[in-house]
């Protein structure tokens, strides 16, 4: 009885369980789309912190390729780093939502 009643609950609404996974799941790709990207600026700006006498960004407006190539390391080593304790972090703020069983 308790099977049929789980079956009929899936049946009777059928989208309502998919559309829940779906709104949890945007929510946390937003999340971890602003925080890589905060971290990414926080990380370039210190970088332009500690060089003072070489100014990136009128660098890579000159087109200095040497530069635009540092800063592109930078951010993508800065990413590779922090990705995986970012996603611990992150899992910890989302909730999931729960998935019917079929006992």
């Amino acid at each position: 009885m308790k099977v049929y009643g789980t079956v009929n609950t899936i049946l009777s609404n059928p989208y309502k369980k998919h559309l829940n996974g779906f709104k949890h799941g945007i929510i946390f790709l937003i999340i971890i789309v602003a925080s890589i990207y905060l971290i990414n600026v926080l990380s370039f700006y210190l970088f332009s912190f500690m060089t003072k006498t070489l100014n990136e960004f009128e660098e890579i407006k000159k087109d200095n390729i040497a530069v635009a190539i540092i800063s592109g390391v930078i951010i993508i080593s800065v990413s590779v780093m922090l990705k995986d304790s970012l996603y611990f972090l992150l899992d910890t703020f989302v909730p999931y939502p729960e998935i019917p069983r079929l006992n």
